[in-house]
């Protein structure tokens, strides 16, 4: 497809996505149909079809192509916050929309399309958070106090941690979606970040107890730190 057709055809995807998101401002999903979104934008449905199979393919496709505008923006943003609350802005003007999308699929739908947003900042925080506690290990492993499962075991902890917080935000940002939060967006950012840091400073806690009651494994001293010389 050369680059006019491209540009051609994204641009017939984003007259019917505009139409689509007015109709699922009035009804839901179920009762749009193929020709409503047509008429609304002044193309064939033979067009339609040719791009889409159905209305909800319409629906996924939207939805990627406005989270993916959503993260190139975030990667601009100064701080993971900003990154988040530009994902609160986007469902406040796209709130009717949004809760179409959540009455009429499942609900795991929505999340999994917020999830890529949510991921990168929890990660952020994570790393940012516990980064004094992973320079620890890295020096730790590099003076043989901690062995190779120890690592292992809290780089998995950190992918928990992060693979968790995305789930719990996830279902925050649905809850808030849906009416049933009475909370700003910086309220949930604050607090967001204030419970990921309490995890992180309780874990490194753990982490220095353990560290403290292991023993330290000293390197064996070459000949000549014994005092003796080669003959």
């Amino acid at each position: 497809m050369s680059n006019d057709a491209a540009f051609q055809s994204n641009m017939t995807k984003k007259m019917l996505a505009a139409s689509l998101k007015k109709l699922m401002r009035q009804k839901p999903l179920h009762k749009i149909t193929v020709q409503e979104i047509v008429e609304g934008c002044g193309i064939h449905r033979q067009t339609f079809y040719y791009h889409f199979r159905d209305v909800y393919a319409l629906v996924q496709w939207m939805y990627e192509e406005e989270m993916d505008s959503l993260l190139v923006q975030g990667d601009t943003a100064s701080c993971w916050q900003d990154k988040i609350l530009q994902l609160f802005n986007y469902i406040s003007e796209n709130h009717e929309v949004c809760l179409c999308t959540l009455n009429s699929l499942s609900r795991a739908t929505l999340k999994e399309l917020f999830k890529e947003d949510l991921e990168g900042a929890v990660r952020e925080i994570i790393l940012m958070y516990g980064e004094n506690m992973w320079d620890s290990m890295r020096d730790d492993r590099e003076n043989m106090l901690m062995d190779g499962d120890n690592i292992s075991n809290l780089k998995r902890y950190r992918e928990y941690l992060t693979h968790f917080y995305t789930m719990a935000f996830a279902g925050m940002v649905e809850n808030w979606i849906l009416g049933e939060m009475n909370m700003t967006p910086e309220m949930i950012v604050e607090y967001m970040e204030r419970l990921i840091a309490d995890q992180l400073n309780g874990a490194r806690m753990r982490f220095d107890l353990i560290k403290d009651e292991k023993p330290e494994i000293k390197k064996p001293k070459s000949q000549f730190e014994n005092g003796s010389s080669a003959t």
